[in-house]
């Protein structure tokens, strides 16, 4: 396979039993040859609790794949508290890791927004390294590249970032070291989007294109689309040294996560 393949979910689409869903979607994507399950952060409400956390590392260690990766919003006022005990479990158990994030504004309050994030990621960096030598970080890109950039030469960090129109230009900040580089992409494959579907698209980009026209920019951020349409996207990405595609799928039937496998499969094939 070219890529190394993750898939991530947000606690607050999980249903009623988070971690029972989790545990469904590893088994899955297990079978599929997912290496990441990414448990995407929103709102402290939303949360996966740190216990559950604990309990999916452990089916996944049982399991080999995926590797669980919880995202951990820096500027979000329990930042502290919850990379503690995510550093006590994944040293612990000598798999599983964590992707540090500035925090989408549309989920913090105004005084975490307030915070600088730039060197609030260079702290919990360290602060994750000190005790985790060789475990997963993952750095989330999105309006602080050249912290990142600087994150990852320093503590071999992966950094992920999102498609956008830039996405290619933005890989040149992260070519030294032979470092491995990831990209998360919202997608959904199929011709016509369902009204669910929709709504997530519009939400997705409104938070990051703000006042734009959505209509006329969303295809830049998210892949809708047929089966063949995506393979070529993601040769594209394979041959501009992206190592790592996280895919959110914004339908959570397994028929999608098995489509992206495939998608894939076939770039080694071809």
């Amino acid at each position: 396979m070219a890529f190394q393949l993750g898939a991530a979910f947000k606690p607050s689409l999980l249903g009623e039993n988070k971690l029972e869903t989790l545990i469904f979607y590893a088994k899955v994507l297990t079978r599929l040859g997912y290496r990441y399950l990414v448990v995407d952060s929103e709102r402290a409400v939303d949360d996966l609790s740190l216990k559950g956390f604990e309990q999916l590392v452990s089916v996944c260690k049982l399991l080999g794949f995926p590797e669980p990766v919880i995202t951990v919003p820096v500027r979000r006022a329990d930042c502290w508290e919850r990379l503690d005990t995510v550093v006590d479990v994944v040293s612990q158990e000598g798999f599983g890791g964590v992707c540090l994030v500035a925090g989408n504004s549309a989920y913090l309050t105004p005084e975490e927004k307030s915070q600088k994030a730039g060197s609030l990621l260079l702290e919990a960096a360290e602060a994750f390294r000190r005790k985790c030598r060789f475990n997963l970080l993952m750095v989330g890109t999105e309006r602080v590249e050249k912290t990142a950039a600087k994150i990852a030469a320093n503590h071999g960090a992966v950094p992920v970032m999102l498609m956008t129109p830039r996405l290619l230009e933005e890989t040149r900040l992260y070519s030294h070291n032979g470092l491995r580089k990831a990209v998360y992409v919202p997608y959904f494959f199929g011709e016509e989007l369902p009204g669910d579907v929709a709504e997530k698209v519009n939400a997705y980009v409104s938070r990051r294109v703000g006042n734009k026209n959505i209509d006329e920019v969303w295809r830049q951020y998210v892949y809708t689309g047929p089966f063949n349409e995506f393979a070529q996207l993601l040769r594209k990405l394979s041959e501009n040294n992206i190592d790592i595609f996280i895919g959110y799928p914004l339908d959570k039937r397994v028929r999608q996560l098995t489509a992206l496998s495939k998608a894939a499969t076939s770039l080694s094939t071809a």
